[in-house]
């Protein structure tokens, strides 16, 4: 495994009914565009087919993998970041949200950037219902007053890392869930790395087939992550994201 390579993380939960399309289309257009990377399907449940449909591109694409674990999405992307050393991480989502052609611009503009610390994606055009809006414009308040950030969007799922950052979070992340996102603008903003925000104006998001696309369980996470937000804001006033 050379330490000169992209590493691509796509987090899946329930995620089979969407890669049987995209993975195979993900795994072209590397190989057509030639970019030189690993692609590592990380599933956080055994509750379809996911392993069968990446085992099953695995025939033709070598430089696919697969780890299988229990826990959220943030937990899922660290062990992502954790599974080698490579010189960039860039995880996504399996929808392909945000698409494909944003990959190179990201590796572009990752090469004439110093001291690099993430180029996270932003979404110009909100999708979902009201309560989601509502909720997402609260988090965003209480991220911008409680930790002083600028930042416009933390959750969009299409970010590039440095390693210089990944060796950081890896031993700071420790949120397992949905703003799991907000520890890496701490961990690069207490340690003066560089983030750059790229407009991902034709981002959409198909909220019908959402893991939380019913009021219930929305509310349920969105009230786990108002305490998960609160303890990183607790954890970024003590400094506990600044590396000696």
């Amino acid at each position: 495994m050379s330490d000169q390579r992209l590493l691509i993380i796509i987090p899946c939960y329930k995620e089979a009914a969407n890669l049987i399309s995209t993975l195979p289309r993900i795994c072209r257009y590397l190989t057509r565009h030639g970019i030189n990377c690993d692609v590592l399907i990380v599933e956080g449940e055994k509750v379809d087919g996911t392993a069968a449909i990446v085992k099953q591109n695995q025939k033709q694409y070598k430089f696919l993998k697969l780890i299988q674990t229990h826990k959220g999405k943030g937990h899922q992307v660290k062990i992502g970041l954790e599974f080698g050393n490579y010189r960039q991480y860039l995880f996504m989502d399996a929808d392909l949200a945000t698409p494909l052609k944003y990959i190179p611009q990201f590796i572009v503009e990752a090469a004439k950037t110093d001291n690099l610390g993430l180029i996270s994606g932003v979404r110009i055009r909100r999708q979902g219902n009201l309560l989601r809006k509502t909720v997402s414009t609260v988090l965003n308040i209480l991220l911008r007053w409680g930790l002083g950030l600028k930042q416009t969007d933390t959750q969009c799922g299409f970010k590039l890392i440095s390693r210089e950052l990944r060796d950081i979070v890896v031993q700071k992340q420790l949120t397992q869930n949905w703003v799991f996102d907000v520890e890496y603008f701490m961990a690069a903003h207490q340690n003066d790395l560089t983030v750059i925000n790229v407009p991902i104006p034709d981002w959409k998001n198909d909220y019908t087939s959402a893991t939380l696309n019913t009021v219930p369980k929305f509310m349920k996470s969105s009230l786990s992550s108002g305490f998960e937000l609160t303890a990183i804001i607790c954890r970024a006033w003590s400094g506990w994201y600044k590396v000696n």
